[in-house]
């Protein structure tokens, strides 16, 4: 299995629209492009350069997409984590909260579930993510498991900081 944050796409490799992204509209827009092709460019550069990573995970929980902002965050390249297991990249005391939420997004479409977990950068150590797992497996043209998540780490550090 690869990781929840799985492989994303490297800057060095042409990049594929995902399924649903790919079908062409029948309106042109300026200079004879089709309009929601336009669109569409516009909606993968604003996933690609967000703050947040953005995963899409199939029922096995295998990445079948994984936005350029995802590799930012954890520093993992695509051919990183091809082969890692999903759970090996959580940190151990977070593994079955990860677990349990997952086994419930799978069970009922258009499901949601937030969680806070730490997840092991490239580089070594543990950061802090906020992460959202959304079922879209009833979802026309999306088929997956939605994973939005962003790096917290900094926040986490300055709460521990405060006085107690």
């Amino acid at each position: 299995m690869s990781s929840i944050l799985g492989p994303s796409y490297s800057d060095a490799a042409p990049r594929e629209k995902p399924a649903g992204l790919r079908e062409p509209g029948k309106k042109k827009g300026p200079g004879g492009i089709k309009k929601s092709m336009i669109a569409d460019d516009r909606h993968i550069k604003l996933i690609e350069n967000c703050y947040a990573g953005a995963s899409l995970l199939d029922r096995d929980l295998n990445i079948i997409y994984r936005s350029c902002s995802a590799e930012r965050i954890n520093g993992w390249k695509t051919t990183d984590v091809l082969n890692m297991e999903t759970m090996g990249l959580i940190h151990p005391d977070d593994r079955a909260a990860v677990n349990q939420i997952l086994k419930d997004v799978l069970a009922e479409g258009g499901l949601s579930r937030e969680c806070c977990c730490r997840s092991k950068h490239s580089q070594g150590h543990y950061i802090w993510l906020e992460c959202t797992f959304t079922n879209y497996f009833n979802e026309p043209g999306i088929d997956a498991i939605l994973c939005n998540f962003r790096d917290i780490s900094d926040k986490k550090q300055s709460d521990a900081a405060l006085p107690r």
